[in-house]
């Protein structure tokens, strides 16, 4: 209908969503890909010392039954979702004091106006802020990366690497301008 308010239309999704999984959870799981290596990275780092936390606007139960069809069993509170009602900074906010001092976080993110919305929280100066180059962003906000250096650019193949390559764009970037 075209009275509808993006909250009505949001909620009509969703009951349409839950539905669907009702009637076909694995027609609607087969239609879902993710891109390629991440499951594999998300695997490799639930054995690591990292922990990995999703912070999605997507209902935290459909990210996890996406999850849990490719073998990743995250714990329910290390997957945060649409439901929580809080902008992804006040997310960020209380896993850093969840965690306590000397934590890292490392937050990778598809779209650039949540990226800047972090930056200019100045109690989380610290946490690492990285635009992925795919999902939700145009190859103008990509290269307008450089205009704001506590983002960093990061592809897919990097994300599959190990951490000290995340970086490295940024810093073959600087290298040569200088």
């Amino acid at each position: 209908e075209e009275n509808k308010n993006p909250g009505e239309i949001g909620s009509c999704l969703d009951n349409t969503r839950d539905e669907w999984i009702a009637k076909d959870l694995e027609g609607w799981l087969s239609l879902h890909e993710f891109y390629p290596g991440v499951v594999e990275k998300l695997k490799q780092l639930m054995v690591s010392e990292v922990k990995p936390v999703i912070v999605t606007t997507k209902e935290g139960r459909f990210v996890r039954s996406l999850l849990q069809k490719q073998g990743v069993n995250l714990p329910e509170t290390d997957i945060i979702g649409k439901e929580c009602k809080r902008p992804k900074y006040e997310t960020l906010r209380m896993l850093l004091a969840a965690s306590g001092a000397g934590t890292i976080i490392w937050f990778v993110e598809d779209r650039l106006k949540t990226l800047l919305s972090v930056q200019k929280q100045s109690d989380l100066k610290e946490v690492e802020l990285f635009l992925a180059d795919w999902g939700y962003n145009t190859q103008k906000e990509r290269e307008s990366v450089t205009q704001y250096p506590p983002i960093h650019l990061l592809s897919s193949t990097q994300f599959c690497q190990d951490f000290y390559t995340w970086k490295e764009g940024r810093r073959k970037r600087e290298e040569g301008r200088s």
